[in-house]
Formats: C-alpha cells, structure tokens, sequence
C-alpha cells in the first residue's frame, strides 16, 4: 500500500519509565556469555562506556566483537593477535578498542604496543565498578 505504515497510539497503561544508567551497571562480568558481554559493549556506548578491571585499573571498553573460543578461564586473555581476545562464561569477547584511566580511546593494536599484557594474564572479576 504505497510502502506507508500507519500510526498506532501506544498504550498508556503499559507505558514504563527506565531508571538512569549508572557506572556501576558498565562493568563487563567475564562469568557471562560473550554474547551478552558484546550487547553490554554496543548498549553502554557512548554513556557510560563499558569497564573492565585489570590490574586494578578500569579500562573502559568501547568497542568489542563476540568470537567462537573454549577454553580458559572468564576473564582471562587467551590472545592478542587480532585484538584481546578474553574467556567468557561462553565464548571469548575480542576487545578492539579501548581507553586506560587518563589516557584516550585507542584501538587494541596501539594500546598494546605501549602495554605489557600477555596471554594468560587475568581480568579481575569483579562485577561492581567504583
């Protein structure tokens, strides 16, 4: 019909109001899928910018991608070839871009030139940020 839709009012009744996002729901918790971890990643950027604690630092995580993997543990980095690649719950979140405290949003690449992270180290696995 012309490839028109036609308006349909909402219920007001079954209207909800969402709370305001805060930090503490950005910490990415590694015992949960990468699916859900890389949703978390898309659904907290640009505010308030997902987080993940290493090393007791918290490093904002802005861009990921969802990668088949078994193997190690949630929360620690089975690989840098293509990025940090991390153990899930299920699956490994592949780390792309990032930003250290203080510092600016870089690519995986350019950040681990000036990091000493290797394969095996371990993300914290704390699920509150503060």
């Amino acid at each position: 019909t012309g490839g028109k839709l036609a308006g349909e009012p909402q219920n007001e009744a079954l209207v909800t109001y969402a709370t305001k996002l805060c930090k503490a729901e950005a910490s990415l918790d590694w015992l949960r899928s990468a699916t859900d971890l890389g949703r978390q990643v898309r659904a907290f950027n640009p505010y308030p910018v997902a987080q993940a604690k290493f090393s007791g630092e918290h490093w904002r995580v802005w861009s990921a991608r969802v990668k088949p993997h078994t193997g190690g543990r949630p929360g620690q980095i089975v690989s840098l070839d293509n990025g940090i690649l991390v153990a899930c719950g299920s699956d490994a979140l592949c780390i792309e871009e990032l930003q250290r405290p203080g510092g600016r949003r870089i690519f995986a690449r350019e950040f681990l030139a000036g990091m000493p992270v290797r394969a095996g180290m371990q993300f914290d696995l704390e699920t509150e940020a503060t």
